[in-house]
């Protein structure tokens, strides 16, 4: 094994085409005892480039897959139940974890999706990356090898399940970003892995492979598609094509001279495409569209371009049910309205008229006669916190039926105080064994059978996750343009979500220009009354949704739970106030509900979304809101 790495010439290395550049970088980081982060999109030779430095190094190279249930002893390793048992503690009964490992033998360590792994499992990292040293209780203290490296992997694009990683551990660490590569040499990788073997191969398929390419790259630009093909599918495709025109009898042995490719040739790219492409894009949650739709437009715009571009006549569309009319354009974005005074915060007061609804401004209260765009109801006076009516309308009986009618489908699990759970947020803990876990806590069981003559199950300790309590602020407007239905659905969310989170802490905002807090964080209300108080507050002026992400803010500030996060249901509309785009940036998480029911914005609710390190989901009907929040608590 090397002692010490030192790197010549840059040269290619086997099996990576295309990376010289970042070659000659991880080559570099290595050889100067860097620990590193490689972060790019599956796909981009990441895997292909650590295994051609160990092999030119001679050392090993160790994966580990980063999950929910990766914990520290996975990690680092663990003694032997059954030879503790016997023996007691000792190190020959150590079952040495990867990282232990790789510290031992010299080699890599490659962590691959380090952003899904928990916190407390990466903190077990600090002393190997940072000291080179490993202290393990009962075994001692494991040196590193001057060879050692941590490599891990990360995509950027991916926000589904995955957790921050902490300064400290991206301190430690170097970056190198790895993009697609060029598309002469994705074709290269295609051609090599799927263009058949033995002479003339690459040239005999050349055709078949620069289309498959192609349309693997398109949907890395789709403007309805949050993630794009990997070259991995580009290679499936031409091996998927290979035997389907096989079975067809339809010839792919086109060379690039072919201008006009036969209908038949087409459609069975197209059929190849759907198998092997769908399933690796995926749609942004605003898409009105299904993955076949996207893969279709494609398919007929690229041949459409190949057509033009030789001259020939448009034959590339076919009749197909897969076809849809575009899409309408977006609507343009006015610019939002200065407002003349800082917005107005209303709470509930403890005694009102019409069972509580009158509103408390935390600020000034205008005079009647108030401005044309109706920012807040008229006042008395002008004194702080001075009690100002907002005008309210009847509930209506079928809008609150609905409502607990959703609330009563919504999925969500109800999670009374910390349960163990296998997978996930949370802190690890010794709990009895239940059936799920599978990670034995030695220590705390050896304990509990000293004291016990007859042991059951229950009585062995294993390491679990318990979930703390959640803590979400939920923004919802209801400025003019959120009449009617839009009203309705507001209502079905806010009663919903306090249905199921009467163990966690919520604030509720309904938000115009000025903005209500309907229910302060950590407060306990009905979710019928909340319901009904939102519901008696009419639709009303401009939208600022500055406004309520600055008080989701404030709210969260105070939360008990380690991830505060909010959701926000609007239009997306912004005509008010400061642009809401770097507030939403200061926010734990943001996930955006958008009623594209009417008029609405989908481009400033992703950018919402995307500043607010969440997702945006469309809302067309009440319906849409269970799912929508379902999937915005699955991350």
């Amino acid at each position: 094994m090397a002692s010490a790495y030192t790197p010549g010439p840059v040269t290619p290395a086997e099996g990576v085409i295309g990376r010289t550049r970042e070659l000659e970088l991880l080559r570099a980081a290595v050889a100067a005892g860097r620990d590193l982060l490689l972060e790019g999109p599956p796909g981009t030779s990441k895997t292909t480039m650590l295994r051609a430095i160990t092999a030119e190094w001679g050392v090993p190279l160790m994966f580990v897959e980063g999950n929910a249930d990766l914990t520290p002893a996975k990690l680092v390793g663990h003694h032997s139940p059954e030879r503790v048992l016997r023996e007691g503690y000792q190190n020959e009964n150590f079952i040495d974890g990867p990282l232990t490992a790789a510290m031992r033998q010299g080699g890599f360590l490659y962590i691959e999706e380090l952003n899904r792994s928990p916190q407390d499992t990466l903190n077990t990292l600090l002393s190997a990356i940072g000291e080179r040293r490993l202290t393990i209780p009962r075994v001692g203290t494991v040196t590193a090898e001057p060879t050692f490296r941590l490599v891990a992997s990360m995509n950027p694009f991916d926000n589904v399940g995955t957790m921050r990683i902490s300064m400290s551990i991206r301190d430690r660490l170097c970056r190198l970003a790895v993009g697609y590569q060029d598309e002469d040499f994705e074709r290269e990788i295609v051609a090599r892995h799927a263009g058949g073997s033995g002479a003339g191969a690459v040239s005999r398929y050349d055709r078949l492979v620069a289309d498959a390419v192609a349309l693997a790259r398109a949907t890395r630009t789709h403007p309805e598609l949050r993630h794009g093909s990997s070259v991995r599918g580009a290679i499936d495709t031409v091996m998927v094509a290979r035997q389907l025109g096989r079975t067809r009898g339809v010839a792919i042995d086109l060379n690039g001279a072919v201008r006009h490719p036969p209908p038949t040739y087409r459609a069975l790219l197209l059929d190849a495409a759907m198998v092997t492409l769908s399933g690796r894009i995926q749609l942004d949650p605003a898409a009105g569209c299904t993955p076949e739709q996207v893969l279709h437009d494609i398919w007929e715009s690229y041949f459409l371009g190949l057509a033009a571009a030789a001259g020939g006549e448009n034959e590339a569309a076919i009749e197909s049910p897969l076809r849809r009319p575009r899409q309408p354009t977006a609507p343009v974005r006015r610019a939002p309205k200065v407002l003349s005074e800082p917005p107005r915060l209303y709470v509930p007061t403890a005694s009102g008229h019409a069972g509580g609804l009158t509103l408390r401004t935390n600020g000034p209260v205008p005079k009647p006669g108030g401005s044309r765009d109706d920012r807040t109801g008229a006042g008395p006076s002008e004194e702080e916190a001075a009690v100002a009516p907002i005008p309210e309308t009847a509930h209506d009986p079928e809008v609150l039926r609905r409502a607990h009618e959703i609330t009563s489908r919504l999925s969500l699990a109800r999670r009374r105080g910390p349960e163990p759970r296998r997978a996930g947020r949370g802190t690890l803990r010794s709990v009895p064994f239940d059936g799920g876990a599978d990670e034995i806590d030695l220590d705390a069981t050896l304990d509990t059978l000293l004291a016990v003559a007859d042991p059951r199950p229950e009585d062995v300790m294993v390491r679990a996750r318990t979930v703390h309590p959640r803590a979400v602020a939920l923004l919802v407007d209801i400025s003019g343009s959120m009449r009617g239905e839009r009203v309705r659905t507001a209502a079905a969310a806010v009663g919903a979500l306090a249905g199921v989170m009467e163990d966690d802490q919520l604030a509720v905002i309904a938000f115009w220009s000025d903005a209500a807090l309907l229910l302060a964080l950590g407060e306990r209300v009905e979710p019928g009354q909340l319901m009904e108080t939102l519901l008696r507050l009419p639709a009303r002026g401009l939208t600022n949704v500055g406004f309520p992400l600055e008080l989701a803010k404030q709210e969260l500030a105070g939360a008990r739970a380690p991830h505060p996060r909010a959701v926000l249901l609007s239009d997306c509309v912004h005509n008010a106030g400061s642009h809401p785009v770097p507030l939403a940036g200061a926010l734990g998480r943001l996930d955006v509900l958008v009623d594209v029911s009417g008029e609405h914005d989908l481009d400033m609710a992703r950018d919402l979304a995307r500043a607010g390190r969440g997702r945006s989901f469309p809302i067309r009907t009440h319906r849409d809101v269970a799912p929508a929040l379902d999937a915005v608590f699955a991350d």
